[in-house]
């Protein structure tokens, strides 16, 4: 694995680089992380919530009928019917109820209620109607007040006749507003309340919209900055792995490229590993061959009778996929030495390993001399 890795730095040195490097930014990373990981402040704040409270707020309504076929002599609420038509109605009463209610003791509780009427000629005018005036509550309450279609009808068809506006289909909003204040141990409440209905008014009809609900809750809160020491995280030696795991691959690929810079590029060893990445099907091993090729350079270089020398191991292919005829190869320690045999004739191309040569030479000079 070692001379692997070794001889891929050797071809590729700025791999081995990129790689350690790559490595070193991960340890860094990892580390960082760990530290703020495993680092605990000695205080931290947090926010909470030490008063909630809710309000409240609902319509209703009554409508008195007089006797007539459609409904009887009944009384109309806002569960039963949204229309209401004028002319059978003997009276009609508003009413809202509000409430509040807090999960603390709270004190000097104080209601500051008032309810208007916009009356409206959509895109023409409105006009803001008393309906209660301002009164203060100490409590939870409910407030019945009357809603005067007609009188409001003749108010609007007055308007229309000064401004000239021959349109007689308005907006009614009854809006309730509460103003709340109270106080408790963790401080002041001021709350404003608001609850809006709306209906269309006409001659004869009043219809209560769906998008204006008659009921709404809202919620509130105190809340209060608290100072606390949090518990350490406890150590899990499993956490550890990651960077040992990096600093060992960090230590192991620094000293294989410390290894390959002081390797020699051996052509043998890079044909032998691209055999078993490209022409792994192509090359059948050999023990013996008669005629083998001769050790002298010169002689192997040129056309000598039946054996032809060629230039590299890809051109000794190309000659064995032209001729249909495999490649073979005989390994010796100092060369390999590839053939395509074609009849009397003997294509030849040989792949010597520089580093054993030197290897040879550096064993003689270390042989002690006798």
């Amino acid at each position: 694995m070692n001379t692997i890795i070794q001889g891929f730095f050797a071809r590729h040195p700025m791999a081995g680089i990129v790689a350690i490097v790559i490595l070193l930014c991960c340890l860094c990373l990892t580390i960082a992380w760990y530290l703020n990981f495993f680092s605990t402040p000695s205080e931290q704040t947090k926010t909470i919530d030490v008063l909630n409270y809710s309000e409240s707020g609902s319509f209703g309504y009554e409508a008195e009928l007089n006797n007539n076929l459609l409904y009887g002599p009944v009384t109309l609420t806002e569960h039963d019917s949204s229309v209401i038509h004028l002319n059978i109605v003997k009276r009609i009463n508003g009413s809202f109820s509000y409430e509040f209610t807090a999960d603390q003791p709270v004190e000097d509780v104080n209601h500051q209620v008032q309810i208007t009427a916009l009356l409206e000629n959509p895109n023409n005018w409105s006009k803001s109607i008393p309906v209660v005036s301002q009164i203060e509550k100490t409590d939870d309450f409910t407030l019945s007040f009357p809603i005067e279609a007609d009188y409001l009808l003749d108010v609007a068809q007055a308007i229309n006749e000064e401004l000239g506006i021959m349109n007689s289909l308005y907006n009614l909003t009854i809006r309730a507003s509460v103003n709340t204040s109270a106080s408790s141990e963790y401080g002041p409440i001021n709350e404003v309340f608001v609850l809006s209905i709306r209906s269309t008014l006409q001659p004869g009809r009043i219809a209560w919209s769906g998008d204006y609900p008659f009921h709404d809750t809202r919620q509130g809160d105190i809340q209060e900055t608290v100072t606390f020491q949090p518990e350490k995280q406890p150590v899990n030696p499993y956490r550890l792995i990651a960077p040992v795991f990096i600093a060992v691959a960090i230590v192991y690929l620094s000293w294989n490229y410390y290894r390959s810079r002081n390797m020699i590029f051996s052509p043998m060893l890079e044909d032998s590993r691209r055999i078993k990445v490209k022409y792994k099907d192509a090359v059948a091993d050999i023990t013996a061959l008669s005629d083998e090729a001769p050790k002298d350079t010169s002689a192997r270089n040129s056309s000598t009778g039946k054996i032809v020398t060629v230039s590299s191991l890809d051109e000794l292919v190309k000659i064995s996929v032209i001729l249909l005829k495999p490649v073979l190869r005989k390994m010796e320690p100092d060369r390999h030495v590839y053939y395509v045999i074609d009849g009397e004739t003997k294509y030849m191309y040989i792949s010597e390993d520089f580093l054993y040569a030197i290897n040879q030479q550096a064993t003689d000079l270390e042989s002690p001399i006798e």
